[in-house]
């Protein structure tokens, strides 16, 4: 992630560790969003966390993480961390995992 200004954040889109170019998202005041696994707000976002925004018909959730945070899957979140981590409720169980 490069910035983050109200709602609006700003990522450069890749795939692996090819870069395609900078967008900015205006993400909607009220998305979920986790950063390094437990609950936070957009401002908690720093610059350099890897970022992915998932968006549906229920709402808007951001996911992101420092480097100390990430994993190994192919977005750089442990693989399927967004649907299989999740209690039932819809918050990740305490952090991203071990």
């Amino acid at each position: 992630m490069k910035s983050v200004s109200g709602q609006d954040v700003t990522i450069t889109e890749a795939a692996g560790s090819v870069t395609y170019k900078d967008v900015t998202l205006t993400v909607p005041e009220k998305a979920t969003v986790y950063r390094n696994g437990s609950a936070a707000k957009l401002g908690d976002l720093r610059t350099g966390d890897r970022v992915h925004v998932s968006q549906s018909s229920e709402g808007t959730t951001v996911f992101a993480a420092d480097a100390q945070h990430q994993r190994d899957g192919p977005d750089g979140f442990h693989h399927g961390f967004h649907h299989d981590h999740l209690d039932g409720d819809g918050a990740p169980p305490g952090g991203l995992g071990g």
